[in-house]
């Protein structure tokens, strides 16, 4: 990890008694899959979807919507959540002068890893085969975290640290075999080292990674500036406030049976 303090003018929690450097974590949401995943589905969708054959279609824009189809037909099968309308161009920012990046919400990430995983183990990609590996990589190590609990067993500790390695690994083999072929695929972003670190951390530290990342702070953020929106600009945070401790002590009421 880095050496030093992370900052050159010092917050004021710094202050707050008990504080220490360790409490400040590294967030998986926006590390995974708001961001490196995003990465290897948007590198991968492009790949499987630029040539014919893998996806039915004359055109890209019809084989992005055989990739939809078959999207959404495997997401209900499986019962996971798909916000995702369309996978159009626009989706995977396909464009000729930067790498692709899958533009979707944190939730489709994962549910469209889970499909890639599947497909490329069903049918061999066109080209860069090393991505049937990696994305089985990938979607193995989200597993584990997301499925462990607080603090991991030895058994999830070793599974989880060989398999995001061996993601770590494969994505920087396809991204040298895109550089080689002049290719823009397969992003390398500072997101990349710091899951680097999360990975390496796993054998000496027992606790979730996981279990750190800001999903639910995501989702309360989200409905307050919803709400805030729908009231006045002057008392708004209080209101807001005042809103959720009475959705608390409704939910607190009904957890205790009261």
């Amino acid at each position: 990890m880095p050496v030093g303090e992370p900052w050159e003018q010092e917050p004021v929690i710094t202050s707050i008694w008990g504080w220490d450097l360790s409490l400040v974590g590294i967030d998986l949401l926006h590390v995974l899959h708001l961001g490196i995943l995003r990465d290897l589905c948007g590198s991968a969708i492009k790949v499987l979807v630029s040539k014919r054959g893998y996806f039915r279609g004359a055109t890209i824009v019809k084989r992005l919507q055989e990739f939809t189809r078959q999207l959404k037909l495997y997401a209900k099968a499986e019962k996971l959540q798909l916000y995702l309308r369309n996978v159009k161009k626009s989706t995977v920012d396909w464009r000729s002068d930067k790498c692709p990046e899958l533009r979707c919400k944190a939730a489709d990430c994962g549910t469209i890893l889970k499909f890639l995983t599947w497909k490329t183990q069903l049918e061999e990609p066109p080209a860069y085969k090393g991505m049937v590996a990696c994305i089985w990589a990938a979607d193995r190590f989200v597993r584990i975290l997301f499925s462990g609990g607080m603090y991991l067993t030895p058994a999830e500790r070793e599974s989880a640290y060989a398999c995001g390695d061996m993601y770590l690994h494969l994505y920087m083999s396809l991204a040298c075999e895109a550089v080689d072929a002049g290719a823009l695929l397969w992003k390398i972003r500072p997101k990349y080292h710091y899951c680097w670190h999360v990975v390496n951390d796993l054998l000496s530290k027992g606790r979730n990674p996981f279990k750190d990342g800001t999903w639910m702070d995501e989702d309360v953020m989200r409905h307050t500036f919803h709400m805030r929106r729908k009231m006045c600009a002057r008392t708004s945070n209080l209101n807001v406030l005042k809103r959720f401790l009475v959705v608390a002590k409704t939910a607190m009421d009904k957890h205790l049976g009261v």
